[in-house]
């Protein structure tokens, strides 16, 4: 049975990034009054029965899953939301969990969306910059990253570009252009320093480095050590196809599929 949306015209006005705000403050009181766990699986029910209502679908078939323009985003947001450190206290001190809620909490719309899901931006030699999707497959070796989580601004080196800097053809005169190409991501980093409050910390790391990991800990895992054995997947990584994520959590593809089982259930 060909499950549509019976109300078409409510979901066309449906503001997604709003909504995912306003879900995560009240996921964060329901963190602070109860637990993470709770607050999970209060996201995962919301964001089940809003899919369940408007999202195109038939009947026990996942494969007719189909989300319109005005849902396309929700789903992301409510991905990163369970994987932030709003609601996940692991690794972090009491004291920083109170201080992300607070900041969180007293800030816009745009400023909260940032938190929730950073913005990765690409920086490559024969490209302008572009935002890129924060994944493991955005990572190349060739690429300079640019990540906002509004409380860090990191500037993450592919594998290459580090080991061009470490040769310093930045410095040789034939290579001049490579000195300007290293300096884009520091401006751009810089602009948003200037107005940046509470002043978010900087970090500089390349492929490798012990403070990648706060680049990674943000990336949809599209390529990890669980989804082929460690050494097919360190093999993709090693001719570009992205880097290997070492952790548990599933990729946003798994979650959102697993969401789809739950929503066309008779």
């Amino acid at each position: 049975m060909q499950q549509t949306n019976p109300q078409h015209g409510i979901i066309e006005f449906f503001d997604q990034e709003c909504s995912a705000v306003i879900i995560a403050r009240e996921a964060i009181y329901k963190v602070t009054n109860d637990n993470s766990i709770d607050a999970i699986r209060w996201c995962d029910k919301i964001l089940v029965e809003l899919l369940t209502r408007y999202a195109d679908y038939r009947t026990n078939e996942v494969s007719s899953f189909k989300l319109s323009n005005f849902l396309q985003l929700f789903p992301q947001f409510m991905y990163h939301l369970r994987r932030s450190n709003f609601i996940q206290v692991f690794n972090s001190s009491p004291d920083e969990s109170s201080f992300y809620r607070h900041v969180f909490n007293s800030e816009d719309t745009l400023n909260s969306l940032t938190m929730i899901q950073p913005s990765l931006t690409s920086f490559e030699i024969d490209n302008e910059p572009q935002v890129v999707l924060l994944d493991s497959l955005s990572i190349k070796p060739t690429r300079i990253l640019l990540l906002d989580t509004f409380f860090h601004l990191l500037i993450f080196h592919g594998s290459q570009i580090a080991e061009w800097k470490r040769l310093g053809y930045q410095d040789m005169e034939e290579y001049e252009y490579l000195k300007e190409f290293f300096e884009k991501p520091r401006l751009e980093a810089a602009e948003i320093l200037v107005d940046r409050f509470p002043l978010p910390r900087f970090i500089d790391t390349e492929e490798g480095g012990s403070q990648a990991r706060f680049l990674y800990s943000k990336l949809n895992p599209t390529t990890s050590y669980k989804n082929n054995d460690i050494q097919s997947a360190l093999a993709g990584a090693a001719v570009g196809d992205g880097a290997v994520v070492l952790t548990d959590d599933v990729s946003f593809q798994d979650f959102l599929n697993y969401v789809a089982s739950l929503v066309v259930k008779p």
